[in-house]
């Protein structure tokens, strides 16, 4: 089969031709339905409401508790390290996580919480 024949068999698919009119139509099987597209807004709308939206309001929190530390709070490291903060820097916080006065500096992305955690989480 050439390439112009397998071509006018698709195109026929998708059109007719008047003769009458020598104007090419539209089959109205070929045509979108709407449905199909009110269903695809309908599933990104409800995939924006229930995932992207709660976890930006999340981010945004996160990224508002940890420029808001000053010295003297207590905090908790996403590796589990609990401390009182004694120094806070643009990237950087350093706190004592004992009384010995161990110093740990951690970047403030490391920050998990603000106050002293005393559970698991569950």
């Amino acid at each position: 089969m050439s390439i112009d024949k397998s071509f006018s068999l698709a195109f026929s698919a998708l059109c007719k031709y008047n003769r009458a009119n020598y104007k090419f139509y539209w089959r109205k099987e070929a045509m979108p339905d709407f449905s199909l597209i009110i269903m695809i807004v309908v599933m990104v709308g409800i995939f924006y409401l229930f995932i992207i939206r709660p976890e930006s309001k999340k981010k945004k929190k996160l990224a508002e508790m940890r420029s808001s530390l000053s010295v003297g709070d207590t905090i908790t490291s996403i590796g589990g390290l609990i401390g009182k903060v004694v120094a806070v820097d643009e990237e950087k916080i350093t706190f004592e996580t004992s009384e010995d006065r161990v110093r740990v500096q951690i970047a403030k992305w490391g920050i998990s919480t603000v106050g002293k955690a005393t559970e698991e989480p569950r």
